[in-house]
């Protein structure tokens, strides 16, 4: 019997197309995403939150309108 060609013909094919099928949609994304990342991490660098006291969670009163 000749194992060779389940190698070459299976395990070969698979892997390499395995690999490849992925990055075709790994990359496409990393394209496309990558602007907004680099603008998030600049955001999330430059993050000051505002200090909150209770009265911001204070309800509004009917007649003082929102």
């Amino acid at each position: 019997a000749n194992f060779g060609n389940a190698f070459w013909f299976n395990f070969v094919p698979v892997t390499i197309g395995s690999i490849l099928g992925a990055w075709c949609l790994v990359f496409p994304f990393w394209i496309n995403n990558k602007d907004a990342w680099y603008i998030a991490q600049e955001k999330r660098k430059n993050y000051k939150p505002s200090p909150v006291g209770a009265v911001d969670f204070a309800p509004v009163k009917a007649d003082e309108g929102a």
